[in-house]
């Protein structure tokens, strides 16, 4: 018990190393320890083999999105659309990962995956009615860039509707990323101390990754805290969704669009 104790704790810390390598361009040693994860597989059970995959699909479609981000950049493309393009892009990660939960059979709620891993169940509708739920946001936002819709909005209410379904978006992604799907696997590895400090410290750099100061990723790291134990206590990602949000509107709102969370 100890020593599967131990090692749920390394992977833990190891994601989270490799969280901080990747985000801050240390590429040599993060794609060393992507390899040593991909090569540690046979080894592992079941359970530890799902998170291993998760991890490298996590990683790979952060990858993916990063290059996609340069792409764009050579576009003339307005500051506010680049900001909104990175936040989209986080739909690459987040659908490798569910891919990855769908092919080992794990059984979403609200909350986390299904804890029991012999029992091979089919993964529950509500992933599939949240991927609909933004897709047909995207959807709305596409359409408010219509110039003829945008018209009859007005170039008043326009920008403002961007801004709520973008905010909607992004932090229903972030949240079930990290609170519905990265929490419970952590805590079920380790322990919930552990669990929680392992999220949010990852969830913290991880949005950082295009740098800031010390002082706002300390900030993300207290609001990665307070979304976990937000979600614990009520067994349920969407107020924590609902509060994220929140924050992102006021902060696409306030001033020169301050980095999103």
């Amino acid at each position: 018990m100890k020593q599967k104790n131990f090692l749920g704790i390394f992977i833990c810390l190891l994601f989270t190393v490799m969280t901080f390598l990747f985000t801050r361009g240390f590429y040599s040693l993060f794609f060393i320890l992507l390899i040593y994860s991909f090569l540690s597989i046979p080894f592992l059970n079941e359970e530890k083999r799902v998170v291993i995959w998760m991890m490298i699909s996590f990683f790979l479609g952060n990858l993916a999105g990063g290059y996609i981000s340069r792409f764009l950049e050579g576009f003339r493309i307005s500051p506010m659309m680049l900001v909104i393009a990175d936040q989209l892009l986080l739909f690459i990660p987040f659908l490798m990962v569910i891919y990855v939960l769908k092919q080992f059979h794990y059984k979403m709620n609200s909350y986390s995956y299904k804890r029991t891993l012999k029992k091979r169940e089919q993964s529950s509708s509500l992933v599939n009615r949240l991927i609909l739920a933004c897709l047909f946001f995207i959807f709305l936002l596409f359409i408010l860039y219509i110039p003829n819709i945008t018209t009859i909005i007005s170039k008043e209410w326009s920008p403002f509707l961007i801004i709520i379904l973008v905010s909607i978006l992004y932090a229903f992604v972030q949240e079930f990323l990290w609170r519905g799907i990265f929490l419970p696997i952590f805590i079920q590895l380790s322990n919930k101390l552990i669990g929680v400090i392992v999220a949010s410290i990852a969830f913290a750099i991880n949005t950082t990754m295009f740098g800031t100061s010390m002082k706002m990723t300390f900030l993300f790291v207290f609001l990665g805290f307070l979304f976990s134990i937000i979600t614990m206590k009520t067994r349920n990602i969407f107020p924590s969704m609902i509060l994220h949000a929140l924050i992102v509107c006021l902060l696409f709102i306030h001033a020169n669009m301050i980095l999103p969370l």
